[in-house]
């Protein structure tokens, strides 16, 4: 038994989240042997335009 938990830290815009954030989590906790993926929404995407959906609505 580990003594600590390894945790992946996901960071982005997921603004909307969908399967392709979930599945890239799910594989890198399978490479890393990660504990628990812990996903990090950023304020804005860099990417995009337009301003994105308040955090309330993206916080889960």
């Amino acid at each position: 038994m580990r003594l600590h938990k390894k945790i992946i830290l996901f960071g982005g815009s997921f603004d909307p989240i969908h399967t392709g954030h979930l599945r890239v989590a799910h594989h890198a906790m399978g490479e890393l042997a990660a504990d628990e993926a812990i996903f990090i929404p950023a304020r804005r995407s860099p990417h995009k335009s337009e301003m994105p959906t308040p955090g309330g609505h993206r916080f889960a």
